[in-house]
């Protein structure tokens, strides 16, 4: 059976597909359960339907889960999230195929996108959470990397192709291959996508065109995304080389060596690049491929870095969390109560969430102003780094955006 496309628009090589179907799922917080569990139910069966198209690749399906099943797994505290400083304005309900799970989550403008596991990108309207579109843009086994609100429309990038759909009707603009595979979320410069590759290469993609604008290849595997330094896009290998590109020709501007690679997300201030590496050191290196310093650790690091207000703030096995001065690298304070990344700033104070426990620390001392246990909670997303507006991913496949008091 054909892989059917749920939403307004639908790729024009699909001969079966449910394109005039419009389904918009209601906030439970502005519509009665009533209305979303009809709706859910005629999602549901759509996503039966899109289900055969994977079922010869052996992956298991479980049920489909109602909007009311989905929330009633996901227990919110809303007194815990006041004293974080925000609350509760909706629950939004993506599509989500049974057994699955929300992938990956884009909120910019007045959109929020998601996708989940079983390929289908969801448009859910920012100000009460309804659906105004759905679509699957390819099955169970496609591994995709990110998906980035452009100009142009939504890119959604798998490991091989760049879909790019229009965005207020989830409709196919363009499907283009890339040269190569690609590793990671792309840094992207107008309409020129950079992506990290498993041979190493910075692959500049023209996402109008489709074709291969530039590639710059130094030695070992992209695993980390590419970023935006000035006018330069840095990269890391995982043999340590570090490259800066030009973002205007794509042509190497300068190059470095660490001595070993990243197991996260390298990080800028927009002047530097920061990196926290598997080789026990932090580094900081300006767009001419010079180290300004280096701050040596006892083990290797994996905690996924942040920078804010002069700092860049990162757990260090058998240190604790530590905040180090974006100008030196001297140690501005030390936390061993407190693990995890930073995942946003409010009022001033970081949100720091360990997997378990979402904590507000004093950004200036380190000292914990709130903790709360959050269970059921995938992940955070934000509209803007400081003082945005909060979207908490359930596990169950719930969207909840908590608006800033």
């Amino acid at each position: 059976m054909p892989v059917i496309a749920i939403g307004l628009g639908a790729r024009a090589d699909v001969p079966l597909s449910l394109a005039s179907l419009e389904f918009r799922m209601l906030s439970t917080t502005r519509r009665t359960f009533a209305t979303v569990l009809a709706l859910a139910a005629l999602s549901g069966s759509a996503l039966t339907l899109a289900g055969c198209a994977g079922a010869s690749t052996g992956v298991a399906r479980g049920p489909t889960l109602s909007p009311e099943q989905r929330l009633a797994a996901f227990d919110l505290d809303d007194a815990a999230f006041a004293k974080l400083g925000y609350r509760r304005d909706w629950s939004g309900f993506p599509v989500v195929a049974g057994g699955g799970s929300i992938k990956l989550v884009e909120v910019r403008g007045d959109t929020v996108f998601a996708l989940d596991s079983g390929s289908t990108v969801t448009a859910l309207e920012g100000s009460n959470g309804s659906i105004l579109w759905a679509n699957q843009v390819g099955n169970t086994l496609t591994r995709f990397v990110a998906i980035n609100r452009m100009d142009s429309g939504l890119l959604v990038s798998s490991d091989a192709e760049a879909f790019v759909l229009n965005i207020k009707t989830g409709a196919y603009i363009s499907r283009k291959s890339f040269d190569k595979l690609v590793n990671t979320a792309p840094a992207i410069v107008g309409n020129i996508g950079y992506y990290g590759t498993p041979v190493g290469e910075l692959l500049g993609h023209n996402i109008s065109t489709g074709f291969k604008f530039r590639g710059v290849a130094l030695t070992g595997a992209i695993d980390e995304p590419p970023i935006i330094v000035g006018s330069t896009i840095a990269a890391v290998t995982q043999a340590g080389d570090v490259m800066f590109v030009h973002t205007d020709s794509g042509t190497l501007a300068a190059r470095t060596k660490i001595f070993g690679g990243l197991a996260t997300r390298p990080v800028t201030d927009g002047e530097n690049l920061y990196l926290a590496s598997v080789d026990q050191s932090v580094y900081c290196f300006s767009p001419s491929a010079k180290q300004v310093w280096r701050y040596k650790t006892s083990v290797s690091l994996r905690s996924q870095p942040a920078i804010h207000g002069g700092a860049m703030l990162l757990h260090i096995p058998g240190e604790g969390f530590v905040s180090l001065s974006t100008a030196s690298g001297s140690v501005n304070w030390k936390s061993a109560a407190i693990t995890g990344e930073v995942i946003g700033v409010r009022k001033g104070d970081l949100l720091i969430w360990d997997g378990e426990f979402l904590q507000r620390v004093d950004a200036a001392h380190g000292e914990v102003v709130a903790k709360f246990k959050m269970p059921g909670v995938k992940s955070f997303a934000f509209d803007q780094f400081v003082d945005g507006n909060l979207f908490i991913i359930s596990e169950s496949g719930v969207i909840t955006r908590f608006a800033t008091r």
